[in-house]
């Protein structure tokens, strides 16, 4: 089961420590993939897994033709939407050994390597 989300985030956001951050991307698409595992011996019902996770940034010059509402460049686009990242996804998943590897970029440019974190171990909701 997929999902997708393309949203436009505000300029200035607040991270998780409550300080300001200003977004190098705000137009962005969020793609998810849910599978799901069949019960084991020791477990009664099966579980949700995250197969797939992905945060991406939209080129501004696909924007006039994605945007699905009546909007003009100068009154809207040059004054909401910002693009200065190029490359990499913000949350790209790779495949090592046939798992799903999800991987956090932090935004504003190369500060640190993601770490690598296992799909498989992803908390449940419940």
């Amino acid at each position: 089961m997929g999902f997708a989300a393309e949203m436009i985030v505000p300029k200035v956001v607040e991270d998780d420590f409550g300080r300001e951050a200003e977004a190098t991307s705000t137009y962005l698409r969020y793609e998810l993939e849910l599978g799901f595992q069949s019960p084991t011996k020791a477990d009664k019902i099966g579980r949700l897994t995250l197969l797939r996770e992905s945060l991406r940034h939209i080129n501004l010059g696909d924007a006039p033709h994605r945007l699905r509402f009546h909007h003009s460049r100068k009154n809207f686009r040059d004054a909401v939407l910002r693009n200065e990242r190029g490359g990499t996804a913000f949350i790209p998943t790779t495949i090592r050994d046939g798992q799903p590897i999800i991987r956090i970029h932090r935004d504003g440019g190369s500060r640190g390597q993601p770490k690598p974190a296992a799909a498989s171990r992803a908390r449940r909701p419940w």
